[in-house]
């Protein structure tokens, strides 16, 4: 009575502990939060026939490799020998994560003091003018290019932060999408009227700045170029004129030395040294422009503008989870295996491991399969008959035919049974059996009934019903208690076998699951 209790007790506890399992009816997708990891993959039941998969949401691709695999298995579908007697289921972490800052900060250009003189003559005031003019030209165009080059690094910075979200395995997407579009309409709102509010627009308002930006830096750097020759040859027109001056005036002097001239030597000497001096630093300047304008020309060269807008493009939804295929469950189990490791050493979130492991998947249904056991074959007739021939007492002509007592009440055998039912997602399941076992005489039975099957991977099923068998008795000649003459010498009464109907009751059982 007391390991009945146990029985009852013990099955009651895999019942409710099954019953927390999860149940899919319809087609499922599971769905985790890989930073938060309160919630992870576990054992499950699913319905034959629906799909299931897994997404795990703020998952950054970049940063770890995942696999996902399933393999599923039928059990008890092996079918026992017995029946032969009647018959024969990344992208890959970004190479460079953050680009070097090609942009060398911009130095404070000279500005170059003007010039006031007198008159010194309209051929070369006309030279004087020109050189101005260029030299004016050519600090507007410094200027300018200062401004692109204070543009480009922000650029440069821009890319840094999105370079730093693509890598970012700490945040939730919805944070760093928020970020990216924060920093990308700052670097756009004074430059562009009208900043869209939207990702994609904003992407294409992007790329089309930072090719017009580059465009004109080029222009820029060209014009600076050409300009600065210029005004170099004009500087050396006017220094030809003006030693030409000055050697003029050297020989008045040693003619007319008390006559008093517009501009003395020493002044002509003088603002030729200062306007030296003023392209010595206009020269230095245009050095340093040329320097930045090849790195930035360089940057371009190897496609900045290109990478800036795959990495803004690679900050999306789908960089940020993982979804799994979709597996179909069509056998009795299903296994399914994760395993998340991180490229590299992290930062953050080490519970990663939480998610990995083999995950079962009992598939509940329509079910037909195989177990075998020990039979208990019941009632009277199904027990082989023997009978016996005695003398009547007062009839000396005659005999009788009696039957032999038989004190057999239960024959055991072995045998298997095919079972087919509706599985559960439980610990218990209810169905209907078709068998067939043998007996110690060699006989096969046949068996039909009902059974209650308790275990999923390993099982024990107690089953019972009708059962139809061989067993011999009187041939149609004879009848018990009848009369035989004894002129028929009749010492042997001959049976044969016939069909009877019985009872079963049998334990079977699957303690080691099908590979």
């Amino acid at each position: 009575m007391k390991l009945l209790v146990c029985m009852i007790v013990w099955l009651f506890a895999i019942q409710y502990s099954k019953a927390q399992t999860p149940v899919f009816r319809k087609d499922a997708t599971l769905v985790f939060d890989f930073l938060k990891g309160d919630l992870h993959p576990g054992d499950f039941y699913i319905l034959n026939k629906k799909r299931i998969s897994y997404r795990i949401i703020n998952f950054n691709k970049q940063l770890y490799n995942i696999s996902v695999s399933m393999d599923q298995r039928a059990l008890f579908a092996e079918q026992p020998p017995i029946f032969g007697v009647i018959t024969d289921l990344d992208l890959s972490k970004l190479k460079d994560a953050a680009a070097e800052n090609a942009i060398v900060e911009a130095d404070g250009s000279g500005i170059m003091t003007e010039i006031s003189r007198k008159n010194t003559g309209s051929a070369q005031q006309a030279i004087i003018d020109k050189y101005k003019k260029l030299k004016t030209e050519v600090l507007q165009l410094s200027v300018h290019f200062d401004l692109l080059n204070g543009i480009a690094k922000e650029l440069s910075v821009l890319y840094k932060n999105l370079s730093g979200y693509l890598m970012d395995g700490c945040h939730t997407y919805d944070d760093i999408a928020a970020a990216k579009i924060k920093d990308t309409r700052a670097y756009l709102l004074p430059k562009i009227v009208g900043v869209a509010a939207d990702e994609l627009s904003l992407k294409g308002q992007l790329e089309a700045n930072a090719n017009s930006l580059f465009t004109d830096i080029n222009e820029t750097a060209e014009k600076i170029r050409i300009t600065h020759q210029q005004l170099k040859s004009q500087y050396a027109l006017l220094e030809k004129t003006i030693l030409a001056e000055i050697d003029k005036e050297k020989q008045q002097l040693k003619k007319t030395p008390s006559v008093t001239r517009s501009k003395s030597v020493a002044d002509q000497e003088i603002e030729l040294a200062t306007e030296k001096a003023g392209l010595d630093d206009i020269n230095e300047n245009i050095a340093v422009v040329k320097a930045r304008a090849e790195k930035l020309d360089e940057m371009n060269e190897k496609g900045f503008v290109k990478t800036l807008i795959d990495v803004y493009g690679k900050i999306n939804r789908t960089s940020f989870e993982y979804v799994s295929p979709s597996y179909k469950a069509t056998e009795d189990e299903m296994t399914i295996k994760i395993n998340i490791e991180p490229k590299e050493p992290l930062a953050c979130n080490s519970n990663y491991s939480i998610f990995n492991g083999e995950y079962t998947g009992t598939i509940y249904g329509f079910k037909i399969n195989f177990s075998s056991g020990i039979f208990a074959i019941m009632g009277k007739k199904l027990f082989d008959q023997t009978y016996r021939v005695d003398p009547i007492d007062g009839d000396p002509d005659n005999n009788i035919i009696l039957k032999n007592k038989s004190r057999r009440k239960i024959q055991p055998s072995l045998g298997a049974l095919m079972h087919f039912y509706w599985k559960q997602p439980s610990f218990v399941s209810f169905g209907g059996v078709l068998g067939l076992s043998v007996s110690n005489q060699s006989l096969l039975n046949y068996h039909g009934g009902l059974s209650l099957l308790f275990g999923e991977t390993q099982r024990i099923i107690v089953s019972g019903g009708a059962t139809l068998s061989q067993a011999k008795d009187l041939t149609e000649e004879y009848q018990e208690n009848q009369k035989v003459a004894k002129s028929l010498n009749l010492t042997t009464v001959p049976t044969q076998n016939y069909y009877r109907w019985g009872s079963f009751i049998s334990i079977t059982y699957n303690l080691k699951p099908a590979k």
